[in-house]
């Protein structure tokens, strides 16, 4: 084996380890955030729940929701950036600029098509995020011996009953 190869081989070698260390990191995290993750979601469903209560008054003022045990505190809404009208943008970029700027989003474009007007002019890849499930390799592999002992007391009883 060339020198060159030993280096290749230990480089493979070390970012192995280090991709199992990744890894290991993730499932970790995984499993302790498991048990938060309802709560994470179910305090942002409530967060836009209070702040629609509050989205038709002043937005320069604070207010506040009190419950029995606390009181939240809704600020004053946050400044953000709003295009003057498209029309006066599209005239100021001319048509080549214009639509190498635009973004159409799939909601925007169903408010003026249906459902089959949109499904004319789109189409479906395998281009999203791929979903992470983690799992402890010790309890998959008790939940393989499980099953294997399980499976070989099935075939027990069989070629054990009378025919």
């Amino acid at each position: 084996m060339t020198e060159k190869q030993q280096q290749l081989e230990k480089d493979e070698r070390r970012v192995r380890i280090e991709r199992a260390k990744i890894v290991d990191e993730f499932g970790l995290l995984d499993q302790q955030l498991a048990a938060h993750k309802q709560s994470i979601k179910r305090l942002a469903d409530l967060g836009k729940l209070i702040r629609d209560w509050h989205k038709d008054l002043d937005p320069e003022l604070t207010y506040s929701a009190k419950g029995q045990s606390f009181e939240v505190s809704v600020g004053v809404a946050e400044m953000e950036t709003h295009f003057a009208g498209m029309k006066v943008i599209f005239d100021l970029l001319g048509e080549k600029k214009f639509l190498a700027v635009a973004h159409l989003t799939l909601k925007s474009l169903g408010t003026q098509l249906d459902p089959l007007g949109v499904a004319s002019v789109t189409h479906k890849e395998r281009t999203g995020s791929r979903k992470l499930i983690a799992t402890e390799l010790k309890r998959r592999a008790v939940k393989a011996a499980v099953d294997a002992t399980i499976s070989l007391e099935k075939l027990g009883r069989r070629v054990n009953q009378p025919r």
